[in-house]
């Protein structure tokens, strides 16, 4: 952004986002799925109110999860999924 000293205004403003929410799509349900004692979604709401942030002791999954995204040319709905094998 740039302030105009003769106009008195900005001009040109930026928007910057700061991560004010959690993560897009289902990386939060996913860490907190394979990892014991962390819960996301109550680490967010602590450090917006300025409490601190309760990480487990060991932060190592114990799980694995995977997103996945399957395009498909075809109408309905994916009811079944076989095999777990996702390389191309």
């Amino acid at each position: 952004a740039e302030y105009d000293s003769k106009l008195g205004r900005w001009i040109n403003p930026a928007m910057i986002e700061v991560g004010a929410r959690m993560a897009g799509g289902r990386k939060s349900v996913m860490a907190e799925a394979v990892i014991p004692g962390w819960y996301p979604f109550a680490a967010m709401v602590d450090a917006h109110c300025g409490f601190p942030v309760l990480i487990p002791p060991s932060f190592r999954p114990v799980k694995q999860a995977t997103h996945v995204f399957i395009p498909s040319d075809k109408d309905g709905i994916l009811k079944s999924i076989s095999g777990e094998n996702f390389e191309r």
